[in-house]
């Protein structure tokens, strides 16, 4: 019965958009988001709402959208003030949006011009670019290249799994695998890095075959020469995970399996593997008490490896990481 409900996709996407219904928009007067941690700074230009988003595809995930979009001089003002505020903070930059960047829909090519000219003005070594592949064109890397001028690019992209069934039926990003290699190839020949967003929980399945899929992805993409980003499964509220988490269909990810998937993991590889939302982060809506639910772990081991992961991310050798 299951199997019947998940092949047949029309009821877990009608779901999705109906709960998505009942989301508060994000506000008005909010023109980017903004993430710091360690090295890394993360600015989210607000515009509009995720055409995947949109369609009631990735059960999991919640960008959140907006009913108003800004003037290209807000956006490049409100960036300038961001980029004073953690001048000496950070090495690393991600340009992202909630949804897609190179999404002509979501950044129209002037703005996306405009922005990655300001960023060529700054002495930041490295910019990370978050997009779905669909969206990664020719002409937008030869805008980067062209824009982005002695710099370290990274193109990072979702994927979560190589399994096209839990690909197609549960996660339902529809990504054609053969495409997203063509994709990442593409990218590679402009000079560009390629980062993979993974995901550790899919829902449906045993820890075991959880642990299993997540294994075979991060191999899939380390013989790619990819960087591997791992998500532990995040239930954020008003998304399809949420409502199954809540009805007891889905239980949230043991902190231990993400500690049990780097250890299968040969020390060699660790230094091309990280950790992203393992409870760094929280998306918070106004006007609710709806949150996040992070991975489960007890309280005499909690604070233990939140100090893990931050180590384990700054470790400087395949070795440390290791131990």
């Amino acid at each position: 019965m299951l199997m019947e409900i998940l092949m047949d996709k029309s009821v877990l996407v009608n779901a999705s958009r109906k709960i998505k219904k009942n989301r508060p928009a994000l506000p008005v007067e909010q023109i980017c988001q903004v993430f710091h941690t360690i090295d890394l700074l993360e600015i989210g230009f607000l515009s509009k709402q995720c055409c995947k988003d949109a369609a009631g595809s990735c059960m999991m995930c919640d960008y959140g959208f907006t009913r108003s979009t800004h003037t290209n001089d807000m956006y490049i003002k409100e960036m300038r003030k961001i980029l004073s505020e953690f001048k000496n903070g950070f090495n690393r930059l991600l340009l992202c949006t909630n949804g897609s960047f190179m999404d002509e829909y979501q950044i129209p090519e002037d703005l996306f011009c405009l922005i990655l000219s300001e960023v060529n003005n700054h002495d930041i070594p490295e910019i990370e670019i978050e997009t779905h592949y669909s969206n990664v064109t020719k002409k937008k890397l030869q805008l980067i290249r062209q824009l982005l001028k002695g710099k370290k690019v990274i193109i990072e992209l979702g994927l979560e799994t190589i399994n096209p069934v839990y690909q197609e039926y549960i996660i339902m990003k529809h990504i054609d695998l053969t495409e997203f290699d063509k994709t990442i190839s593409m990218i590679k020949n402009f000079g560009f890095e390629v980062e993979v967003n993974i995901m550790l929980g899919i829902p449906f399945l045993s820890e075991k075959n959880q642990l299993k899929d997540t294994l075979e992805t991060i191999k899939w993409v380390l013989d790619r020469n990819c960087r591997a980003i791992v998500f532990p499964m995040n239930i954020k509220p008003f998304t399809l995970l949420s409502h199954m988490y809540e009805a007891n269909h889905y239980t949230q990810i043991s902190h231990w399996l993400v500690i049990l998937l780097l250890d299968s993991i040969p020390a060699e590889y660790l230094n091309h593997i990280t950790l992203a939302w393992y409870e760094n982060r929280e998306e918070k809506y106004e006007h609710t008490e709806k949150r996040t639910v992070f991975p489960l772990s007890c309280l005499s081991c909690h604070d233990l490896l939140m100090i893990f992961y931050t180590e384990f991310i700054q470790a400087e050798s395949a070795g440390k990481k290791k131990n």
